[in-house]
C-alpha cells in the first residue's frame, strides 16, 4: 500500500527523505542506499536513474579488473562485481543490454576503456530520450567539455594548437581550468562546473523525476572526492579550504 501511494505521488517522498548533498567530500548516504530507496518507485524512474548510477558500479568494476579494491561501493557490492569478472554471462543479471553484452564478448579487453566507456554513454543517451529527459542537455554539455579538454591534452603534448573547433564558451572553461596550476585544484574546478551544470536539469522541489537525476549525479561526484579525501589526506583538505 505505502508503495502504491508513493507512485500515485511520484517521487515526492523519497526526494523529501534524501539527505542533501553538498560538495564536499561527506558521505551522507550509500549508492546501496539509494538503490534501495529507488526500488520502492515506479520502474521509469528506476530505469532513469539507474542509468545515471550505473557509472559508479562500472567505475568500481574497472578498477577491481586492475587489481584495486574500490573504496566505496556501488549498487552492487565488490565481491559481486569480482564474480562477475570471473564468469561474464553473469552480467546480463545486474547490468542493461548494452553493457553486458560487451561484457560477456569483451570482459579481458575493458582495459580498451575508449570501447566500454562507449556503451555505458550509449546507453545512459538513450534512456534520458527515452523519459525525456533533461539530462540530455548536461550530457551534451559534459561531452563538448570532454571534447575541449581532450583537444586542450593533445595540444599540450603536441605543443599545438588544435582548438578551433571548441566553442568559445568551452573555450572560456578551459582557460579557466588551464590557469590553475595544483593540478588537484583544477580537478576541483572543473566538478564544481559539473555540480552547477547538473543543478540545472531540474528546478529545487520541483518533484519532478530529474531532481533524482540531479541527485545521482551529484553523489557520484560527492564519492569522487570522498575517495581522493581517503587517500590524499591533508592534500584534499588543502585544496577544499575555501
Amino acid at each position: 500500500m505505502a508503495g502504491n501511494c508513493m507512485n500515485i505521488f511520484g517521487p515526492y517522498y523519497l526526494i523529501s527523505a534524501l539527505p542533501i548533498l553538498k560538495f564536499e567530500p561527506e558521505l551522507v548516504i550509500s549508492f546501496k542506499k539509494l538503490w534501495d530507496l529507488l526500488l520502492h518507485e515506479d520502474k521509469n524512474l528506476q530505469e532513469l536513474a539507474g542509468a545515471v548510477l550505473l557509472r559508479k558500479d562500472l567505475i568500481n568494476l574497472e578498477k577491481i579488473y586492475h587489481g584495486e579494491v574500490p573504496l566505496n561501493e556501488g549498487r552492487y557490492s565488490n565481491k559481486e562485481l569480482a564474480l562477475i569478472l570471473q564468469k561474464p554471462s553473469l552480467a546480463k543479471e545486474y547490468f542493461p543490454a548494452k553493457v553486458s553484452d560487451y561484457l560477456e564478448e569483451n570482459i579481458d579487453n575493458i582495459k580498451d576503456a575508449e570501447a566500454f566507456w562507449r556503451k555505458y554513454y550509449s546507453h545512459i543517451w538513450r534512456m534520458a530520450k527515452k523519459h525525456q529527459s533533461n539530462l540530455k542537455k548536461y550530457l551534451h554539455w559534459e561531452f563538448r567539455l570532454n571534447t575541449a579538454l581532450y583537444e586542450y591534452r593533445i595540444e599540450m603534448l603536441n605543443k599545438q594548437e588544435t582548438m578551433s573547433r571548441v566553442s568559445e564558451y568551452d573555450y572560456k572553461l578551459i582557460e579557466r581550468y588551464k590557469s590553475i596550476e595544483d593540478p588537484l585544484e583544477a580537478e576541483k574546478t572543473l566538478d564544481q562546473m559539473r555540480w552547477r551544470r547538473i543543478a540545472r536539469i531540474a528546478e529545487p522541489y520541483s518533484f519532478h523525476r530529474d531532481e533524482i537525476v540531479v541527485y545521482a549525479l551529484h553523489l557520484i561526484i560527492v564519492d569522487r572526492w570522498w575517495n581522493i579525501s581517503q587517500t590524499k589526506g591533508n592534500l584534499f583538505a588543502k585544496v577544499t579550504n575555501d
